[in-house]
């Protein structure tokens, strides 16, 4: 015997959106034909900056390594040691913040549209409930 009880609901936001996106629109000044293509823009934007910075701080962390591994002096504690910790750190870092954000960065790359609605959904929940 199941103790489960199905139920499903729905519910008709199609007013409620249009009424949210042009209070939106009011409030940024603008009309609601032209929110959306920011919010694409946006999200493109977002994604690939995310990614130049993962790069470039990849990109700077691994120098640091390669110079101070070169120069290291595991007798003395020198400049190198530090850049040569650092260096380990920052790749170790970077590279943990890039697993973490590469599937938004991906969607937000090759997917924006996507991106965009979800953002727009969450801008509209705040002038819902803030």
């Amino acid at each position: 015997m199941s103790n489960t009880i199905e139920a499903t609901a729905s519910i008709d936001i199609g007013k409620n959106l249009t009424q949210l996106m042009e209070k939106l629109a009011q409030q940024l000044g603008t009309t609601v034909d032209k929110i959306f293509p920011w919010y694409v823009k946006q999200q493109e934007i977002w994604g690939y900056s995310f990614l130049f910075i993962c790069v470039f701080c990849f990109i700077i962390s691994a120098g640091m390594l390669k110079y101070s591994s070169k120069k290291i002096d595991w007798d003395n504690v020198t400049v190198p040691n530090f850049l040569y910790i650092l260096g380990c750190g920052g790749i170790i870092i970077i590279s943990f913040v890039f697993i973490c954000g590469f599937s938004t960065m991906t969607s937000c790359i090759f997917n924006p549209q996507y991106e965009a609605l979800k953002s727009l959904m969450s801008d509209m929940s705040h002038l819902l409930h803030g």
